[in-house]
C-alpha cells in the first residue's frame, strides 16, 4: 500500500512514494500544481484553508516561463513525479480555544459569536473587555476554567451559530454558574450527574450544542425553547423541587434540591409546549412548590426507577390518579410514580380512577382534613382493611390501595359485594342509610378507623368488627344498624375476636340477613328472605392483680 502526502517546503516540494522520498525543486512543484489542479480538468480544484489559498496564490503570482537557477537536486536518480489523486490542501489542524477566567473577587464571562467576522469571542462583562478570540472555523472546543471564586459564564445565542458548538466549563471552586441567553431552540435538554457535573444539549433544526459542566452549581436558562427536559443521571436519591423563580407570574420556573446543594439548580424560561423531569434510577421525591401559571399543563414528572414520590403543594390541592403510578395534580402530570403525599395542614382530595394504582401509598400530610373519593368504575369485589385511625387499605378485584391520613373515604363504584373490616381497636361503628348510599362510621370520641360512604352493593355486604384491645371486662366492639335498605343484597356481620355487640336500632330490610356476635339486639323490624342470629360467647379468662377474670356472654333479645 503506498501513502501519498504532498507538502509545501519554503522552496521545494516533497513527494514520498513507497517509502522513498523524492524533492522538486519549486519551479517543478509548480509545474505538478498546475497540471494536477488547474490544468487537468475543466473546473478549477477547491483549495480550502488560510494556508491552501496563500500556497495557491503565491504559486499562481510567479511565472512558470521565468529563468530559474537549477536545483541541485534537480538530476537525482530516482527522482519521479507521481499523478495524484483528487483531493485538498488542508489548512491548519483545528485546536481547543481554552480561557482561564482571572479575577480573585469572581469572574464574569461572556462567550459571544460575530457572525460578521466569524469569530468566537470571550468577554469581561465587568469591564466589557474583549479578554481573547478565535476564528470559528479555527476552533474544534472551547474550554473555560474558572477561579476560585464565585463566577459566571454567560454564553449568548443571539447571533445563530454557523456550526455546532463544544464548550466546556470546569467553575472550580465557590458557586459558579452558567447563563444561556438569546436564541431560540426546539428542545433543551440539562442531565445532571453526582455532585454539581452534567451536560446540556441545545437542539436547533440541523444544530445542536453541547455544553459540559463541572463544578457548577446553578444554570440560568433565558433562551426560548418549545420543549425543555431536565435529568437526573446520577442514580442516588434526589429531592428535586418545582417552583416560580420568586413567587411571581414572570414566566421563569426553577427546578432544584430546596435546601439540598447535591443537584444543579436550574432556572429557566417557561417552554412553550412541555417541561418533562426525568428523576431516573434511586429513591427520589418531586416537590411541587409554587408552580408559575404559565407552566400549569406543561410538565411531565417521571419517577424512573426505584420507589418515588411526588409531594403536593402548600395548597388545597385535588390529586387524581388515573393509571399505574400516573395522574395529575395542580397542573402537573405525573408517571411511574410509588407515593402520592399531601402537605401537611391543608385539605388534600385524592381521586381514585377506576384505571388508577399505586404500589405506595397515598398519605394526606400531617394535620389537616384529607379525603378519597373511588371515582368511578365497576367491580366484582371491593374490601375495606382499617389499620389505623387514618389508615388502611382498599382492594378493588384484588388490586390493593394503601392510604395514610386520610379522614373520610367515598366510594363512587359499582360494586357487587362489599366487604368492610374495622380496626383491632375498641370499634364503636354505626351503619347508615343516606339512600343512594351507606355509611359505616367510628363514633367513639377518639375515632378507631376512617368512616367509609359508598354505594349500596348489589349482591352482598359484610361488616368485619375484627379483634379489640383485649381488656377484660372493658373492651369489646359494638355496631348499631339504623334504619337501612339493602334492596336484595344480603348483610352479614361477623363479631370475630373479641367481644362484640350487634344493635339493630331502626328497619332492616335485605335479601338475607346473617349476624354473628357475642351479644345480639334487636329493637326494631327486620325484612328479609332468611334471618340467622347467631350469638356465641367464649372466654379463656385472664389473671389479673393475683384475680381470675373471664366474661363469656352470649344473648339474644
Amino acid at each position: 500500500m503506498y501513502v501519498r502526502t504532498l507538502s509545501y517546503i519554503h522552496k521545494s516540494a516533497v513527494i514520498c512514494r513507497g517509502g522513498k522520498m523524492n524533492i522538486l525543486s519549486r519551479p517543478a512543484f509548480f509545474d505538478a500544481f498546475q497540471k494536477r489542479f488547474i490544468l487537468a480538468s475543466k473546473e478549477e480544484a477547491p483549495v480550502p484553508g488560510v494556508f491552501g489559498r496563500w500556497l495557491a496564490s503565491s504559486l499562481l503570482r510567479r511565472s512558470p516561463g521565468r529563468a530559474r537557477r537549477p536545483s541541485k537536486t534537480s538530476d537525482l536518480p530516482n527522482l519521479a513525479l507521481e499523478a495524484l489523486e483528487a483531493r485538498y490542501l488542508l489548512s491548519a489542524d483545528v485546536v481547543p480555544f481554552a480561557v482561564d477566567m482571572n479575577d480573585l473577587a469572581g469572574a464574569d464571562y461572556s462567550l459571544r459569536y460575530d457572525n460578521l467576522i466569524q469569530t468566537i469571542q470571550i468577554y469581561d462583562n465587568k469591564t466589557d473587555t474583549l479578554i481573547d478570540q478565535r476564528n470559528a472555523q479555527q476552533v474544534d472546543y472551547i474550554v473555560v476554567r474558572g477561579t476560585a471564586a464565585d463566577d459566571k459564564l454567560t454564553i449568548d445565542f443571539g447571533e445563530n451559530f454557523l456550526a455546532a458548538l463544544d464548550v466546556r466549563f470546569d467553575g472550580g471552586a465557590g458557586n459558579d454558574t452558567l447563563a444561556m441567553t438569546g436564541g431560540s431552540f426546539d428542545a433543551v435538554r440539562l442531565a445532571t450527574d453526582t455532585g454539581q457535573s452534567g451536560s446540556i444539549t441545545a437542539q436547533a433544526g440541523a444544530l445542536t450544542h453541547s455544553i459540559g459542566l463541572a463544578s457548577v452549581g446553578a444554570v440560568e436558562d433565558d433562551t426560548a425553547a418549545s420543549e425543555r427536559i431536565y435529568a437526573d443521571s446520577s442514580g442516588q436519591a434526589r429531592v428535586i423541587r418545582i417552583g416560580s423563580s420568586d413567587g411571581s407570574d414572570d414566566n421563569l420556573a426553577v427546578l432544584d434540591a430546596g435546601t439540598s446543594n447535591n443537584l444543579i439548580a436550574y432556572r429557566f424560561a417557561v417552554p412553550a409546549l412541555s417541561l418533562t423531569v426525568d428523576a431516573g434510577a434511586g429513591d427520589d421525591s418531586f416537590v411541587l412548590h409554587e408552580i408559575d401559571p404559565a407552566l400549569a399543563g406543561k410538565v411531565l414528572l417521571s419517577g424512573g426507577a426505584g420507589s418515588d414520590a411526588v409531594v403536593g403543594p402548600p395548597q388545597d390541592t385535588d390529586w387524581h390518579l388515573t393509571g399505574d403510578g400516573s395522574g395529575h395534580v395542580a397542573g402537573v402530570s405525573f408517571v411511574t410514580v410509588e407515593n402520592l403525599i399531601g402537605s401537611a395542614g391543608n385539605e388534600d382530595t385524592f381521586f381514585v380512577g377506576a384505571a388508577g394504582k399505586l404500589s405506595g401509598v397515598m398519605a394526606g400530610g400531617d394535620a389537616g382534613f384529607d379525603s378519597m373519593v373511588l371515582d368511578g368504575g365497576t367491580f366484582a369485589s371491593v374490601k375495606y382493611v382499617a389499620t389505623g385511625q387514618t389508615s388502611g387499605t382498599i382492594i378493588r378485584d384484588g388490586v390493593v390501595l394503601h392510604y395514610d391520613g386520610l379522614e373520610p373515604i367515598i366510594d363512587n363504584s359499582v360494586v357487587a359485594d362489599r366487604v368492610i373490616t374495622t380496626s383491632n381497636a375498641d370499634d364503636e361503628a354505626t351503619l347508615s342509610d343516606n339512600g343512594a348510599t351507606l355509611t359505616l362510621s367510628s363514633d367513639s370520641l377518639i375515632p378507631t378507623f376512617e368512616s367509609i360512604t359508598f354505594n349500596k352493593p348489589s349482591t352482598s355486604l359484610t361488616i368485619n368488627l375484627g379483634d379489640d384491645l383485649g381488656i377484660p371486662i372493658l373492651s369489646k366492639d359494638t355496631l348499631t344498624i339504623n334504619a337501612v335498605n339493602l334492596g336484595s343484597a344480603a348483610l352479614f356481620v361477623n363479631g370475630q375476636d373479641g367481644k362484640d355487640e350487634v344493635t339493630i336500632s331502626g328497619t332492616l330490610t335485605a335479601g338475607a340477613v346473617n349476624v354473628n356476635a357475642e351479644k345480639i339486639s334487636v329493637s326494631s323490624t327486620v325484612n328479609a328472605g332468611s334471618v340467622t342470629l347467631t350469638a356465641a360467647a367464649a372466654d379463656d379468662g385472664e389473671i389479673t392483680g393475683g384475680a381470675y377474670f373471664a366474661t363469656p356472654e352470649a344473648i339474644i333479645d
